[in-house]
């Protein structure tokens, strides 16, 4: 597959972008099907968001089997992964005289580090209370999300990554207690929500979508991208006013 790459680093002085779709940017995806390949129903909740029509399915990888160093890189092998699923999927319909067409399909990832710790999903209820004790105002989480973006007509593969930095205030136990018992935290990355949490979480230095695991700025770049540039030399005229590192 050809790879290309849009990095979009969060930050309060971030590219202003819209996070939902004009009638004319949204009319560029007309004869495409977008899929979104997540099981999470907080991305689900957030590209609803976006009022792009889309369908769900969810890549069928196993994810613990994929490790590398640094951490950091994590996220974007995750998601290529999942996208690579997701184009099988794809494939096996087109095989069977499904009615299968052109898609854009969606794969993405996240990772969440804190005082240089990688903390993915909590493995157990333990885990998942040790993550929340740690958290407080010297300790915030660093949220780490990667998008890869398919266009199954040509082929090719759309990949960035956004971060943004979540700060916290002290997590008291009964706090604790209730996320645990609620359910949520145990299939987050990082083992928080900070939809349930309010009162104890602080500044966010970046954009709260990517604290929640979908990026939809970058997202929406990406979809653009797709759609509209056919090869790197292109994209590379494209650069600066994309305002985006390849």
């Amino acid at each position: 597959a050809e790879y290309m790459g849009a990095n979009e680093m969060a930050s309060s002085n971030s590219q202003s972008l819209t996070s939902t779709p004009s009638s004319s940017s949204a009319s560029l995806f007309a004869g495409y099907t977008i899929v979104l390949g997540s099981s999470s129903k907080w991305r689900r909740e957030l590209m609803l968001t976006t009022g792009l029509p889309h369908e769900l399915r969810s890549p069928d990888i196993d994810e613990k089997g994929i490790r590398c160093e640094p951490p950091s890189e994590l996220p974007v092998l995750i998601a290529r992964a999942k996208a690579k699923a997701l184009v099988e999927q794809h494939r096996q319909l087109e095989s069977k005289q499904v009615k299968a067409s052109p898609s854009l399909l969606i794969a993405s990832d996240q990772v969440v580090t804190c005082c240089g710790s990688l903390r993915e999903k909590p493995k157990d209820e333990a885990e998942c209370r040790q993550f929340l004790r740690s958290y407080g105002p010297q300790a915030p989480a660093e949220c780490l999300d990667a998008i890869v973006v398919v266009n199954t007509k040509t082929g090719q593969f759309y990949e960035g990554f956004a971060r943004a930095v979540q700060n916290f205030k002290q997590i008291d136990e009964d706090t604790i207690d209730r996320l645990i018992k609620q359910g949520d935290v145990m299939w987050c990355c990082g083992g928080f929500v900070r939809e349930l949490m309010t009162a104890n979480v602080g500044s966010t230095i970046g954009d709260d979508d990517v604290v929640s695991g979908l990026p939809r700025k970058l997202l929406l770049t990406l979809l653009t991208m797709a759609v509209t540039i056919d090869g790197c030399r292109k994209w590379q005229r494209c650069r600066s006013c994309m305002q985006y590192m390849f």
